[in-house]
């Protein structure tokens, strides 16, 4: 994420158009300021190994965006993944989610906030947490959600 936030710093630069060019508008009479939205899978967890517990499922919603782009020539209904990810897709896929114990989570919060703030200082950072994850266990999402809102949001504020 770093590294994106520096190639979209350079790329304005270059183009001599500077991060002025991505303001959108402020709150009402407020001036227009520079929004940087991260949108990425949260999953805290206390009790083992976070990333063990949701791969298939962030597996699955990875694969039906994929899937989304043959599906149009499809003539039967998809029935799911028909492999599991590769090494490399699965690597990828867990470098997406900012998973872990709550503190862990905070902390890779931050880790985004300090890079989007290294090549955008005084942007308004906004964060898009994916919390659902499709097929896992409801008891289990519900104690993923408390564990954000009561562990993870109180030291993001």
């Amino acid at each position: 994420y770093r590294q994106h936030c520096a190639w979209l710093r350079d790329e304005l630069d270059r183009s001599g158009r500077g991060p002025g060019a991505l303001a959108g508008p402020g709150a009402v009479g407020a001036p227009a300021a520079f929004r940087l939205a991260l949108h990425t899978g949260v999953f805290a967890w206390e009790d083992g190994d976070a990333w063990e517990l949701i791969r298939d499922h962030a597996w699955y919603v990875s694969w039906k965006y994929l899937d989304m782009a043959v599906s149009d020539k499809r003539t039967t209904p998809a029935r799911g993944p028909e492999r599991g990810p590769t090494a490399a897709e699965e690597a990828a896929l867990r470098a997406f989610y900012c998973l872990g114990s709550p503190d862990a989570v905070a902390a890779g919060m931050h880790a985004y906030q300090d890079a989007a703030r290294e090549s955008f200082p005084g942007a308004d950072i906004h964060f898009v947490a994916r919390l659902y994850l499709p097929g896992l266990a409801p008891a289990t999402q519900r104690e993923a959600i408390r564990l954000f809102s009561e562990k993870v949001l109180p030291q993001l504020r």
